[in-house]
């Protein structure tokens, strides 16, 4: 699937995640104010004024959806996250070929692991030697984190539709795996109608959400 149709894809789908989650715990990961220390129930974003906590969550939220649908493509020279960081798609694509690692759930989640580890040293670091971030600023972070992954594995699962698949099990199994009621050529006039299908399913289906239910 190309760069932007994962985007426009995660993005939608990422909607719908939030919005089960919420349903399912009143907690809206993308909503105002996400407190994860005390998990206090939230209201929908929809009955309550637009604050500047709820455009740091959304964007933080969305923003690492936006960045998770592309960086497993780092393995790929001509991707759009390769072109905007060549030098780490120099290193990847050094030892890992193009679907394989990046897209496996072995990868995304040792990559997740390694990528917390950093998160945490760097903010304990710049709260102890810079200023203390105030907590609005680490749920943001933490967000970001979480979509980051979330984004990570909307992108394998998208590929997943490909006629080519990925190796969900690399490297504990290079064979590739994908659905067999849906696939296309990566590129192809198939994948943006099935993008333009989703997104479009996704808007009424928001809409009826929020109006309805």
């Amino acid at each position: 699937m190309k760069g932007h149709n994962h985007i426009a894809f995660s993005l939608a789908a990422a909607a719908v995640v939030n919005t089960l989650i919420f349903d399912v715990t009143h907690l809206s990961m993308a909503g105002s104010p996400v407190n994860l220390a005390l998990t206090e129930q939230l209201l929908p974003l929809a009955s309550q004024s637009l604050t500047f906590t709820d455009l740091l969550y959304k964007s933080a939220f969305y923003g690492g959806i936006v960045l998770g649908s592309v960086a497993p493509d780092i393995d790929h020279p001509k991707s759009l996250i390769s072109h905007l960081f060549p030098w780490a798609s120099h290193i990847v694509t050094g030892f890992c070929k193009h679907r394989t690692l990046t897209h496996s759930l072995p990868g995304i989640v040792a990559a997740t692991i390694f990528w917390g580890i950093l998160l945490a040293l760097g903010l304990g670091l710049f709260n102890a030697t810079v200023f203390s971030l105030s907590a609005e600023m680490m749920h943001a972070a933490f967000l970001f984190y979480l979509a980051t992954a979330l984004g990570c594995l909307l992108h394998s699962f998208e590929d997943t539709m490909t006629f080519t698949g990925i190796p969900w099990l690399y490297p504990l199994s290079r064979r590739s795996q994908h659905f067999s009621f849906i696939r296309f050529r990566s590129g192809s006039l198939t994948e943006y109608a099935i993008v333009l299908f989703f997104i479009v399913l996704v808007g009424l289906g928001l809409l009826y959400h929020l109006f309805f239910v």
